[in-house]
């Protein structure tokens, strides 16, 4: 599930109390996203800081696949918002990079991702991410590949009241560095026999 929470925590700042929140209890810890000029900042908290001003502040760690994936859902979030910048932060900064979405053909080069999200962007406002159904993950050593039936709730193309959608989604990551990035993506409507 993916929320908006704001912190209790000390000595917040108001780049923090700009970020946003995927409510990851894995456990027992709260992942915080938050977008910097240098792309995404994972920080983790203990959950108990959000009802207990008292604990630490956030400390941030290495991006694990896990982390990674969670900033996928995270991006989708947003995405359905009409908000791509997800994505773009979460993207690999190589010009191999390639994307597919429902809404045109694939993309190739970061320029052209950019666009390509952008434009999918414009065309929704008021989701919301619902679910993830993950149905197979492949890992090698800096290359990995997730399946998953990926749930929201989106107000796209016009349409008068939030609908859900359910979209099969095969996402790449590849290690660049110390963080996973997303090299491919693509994304179709088909979930049902047909």
């Amino acid at each position: 599930m993916i929320a908006g929470r704001s912190t209790a925590c000390p000595n917040q700042t108001a780049s923090d109390a700009a970020s946003w929140h995927y409510a990851g209890w894995r456990f027992g810890l709260e992942r915080q996203l938050s977008y910097t000029p240098r792309g995404i900042a994972l920080k983790v908290q203990s959950a108990d800081c959000f009802s207990n001003p008292g604990l630490q502040r956030l400390t941030e760690k290495e991006m694990t696949l896990d982390d990674a994936i969670m900033q996928n859902h995270a991006a989708l979030d947003t995405m359905v918002k009409g908000d791509h910048s997800g994505y773009v932060a979460l993207r690999s900064d190589h010009d191999d990079v390639t994307w597919g979405n429902p809404f045109g053909p694939f993309a190739r080069g970061r320029k052209s991702v950019e666009a390509t999200l952008a434009s999918a962007a414009a065309r929704m406002s008021g989701g919301r991410a619902a679910d993830f159904d993950r149905i197979a993950t492949y890992v090698a050593d800096n290359l990995a590949v997730v399946v998953e039936v990926e749930h929201a709730e989106t107000l796209a193309g016009g349409a008068d009241a939030v609908s859900p959608r359910a979209l099969r989604v095969t996402s790449v990551f590849r290690l660049e560095g110390n963080a996973w990035k997303l090299v491919h993506r693509h994304a179709d409507p088909i979930t049902t026999p047909r």
